[in-house]
């Protein structure tokens, strides 16, 4: 569905999945038989890590998530999302099935490019179990920054290729 996507998914598994973590998901990413997404942004937040208020709680050895995200790629579709969510030690990444209850999406019309399909996902009292933490808990931003960083290298490729078309077809048209 999307390379980008799941390599970046990929990536941050290899960095700081544990062994566990690696087994379950990066063999069926690779296939293309899990989908991987990024719950990151949110309404009146857009991208700002600081301005995050999805939130995480310890309950035993679980962690229970609360919170909105809105523009996740190919959310609607994913198996698995990595979730953005403040905890009492700061901003933590936790991958989430999306068949848990308590999580549910709602697949929206991008404005601009729409190669992929986004959605707005809920994460209602969602539990999932400590060994979700992807890195270590109140270490998000790290885990963030790993990948991130490069996919705006994939986004400005793609944002020049469209470039070069539009100005082949514009002289194109206007030669016509």
């Amino acid at each position: 569905m999307s390379p980008q996507i799941a390599i970046q998914g990929q990536q941050r598994l290899l960095a700081f999945g544990t062994a566990q973590q690696r087994a379950r998901y990066l063999g069926g990413i690779a296939r293309g038989e899990i989908v991987f997404s990024e719950s990151i942004s949110e309404p009146g937040a857009a991208s700002s890590l600081k301005a995050i208020r999805t939130t995480a709680r310890r309950d035993g050895a679980d962690w229970v998530i609360t919170g909105r995200k809105t523009h996740v790629n190919l959310g609607h579709q994913s198996d698995v999302t990595l979730v953005y969510a403040i905890t009492e030690d700061g901003l933590t990444a936790f991958l989430v099935d999306t068949d848990l209850p308590g999580v549910s999406s709602v697949q929206t019309t991008p404005i601009g490019l729409r190669m992929l399909p986004t959605a707005d996902m809920a994460f209602d009292e969602v539990r999932v179990p400590g060994s979700a933490v992807l890195g270590q808990v109140g270490a998000g931003l790290d885990t963030f920054l790993t990948t991130f960083n490069i996919s705006r290298l994939g986004n400005a490729s793609e944002l020049i290729g469209y470039g070069r078309r539009a100005l082949a077809q514009a002289t194109a048209y206007a030669q016509g």
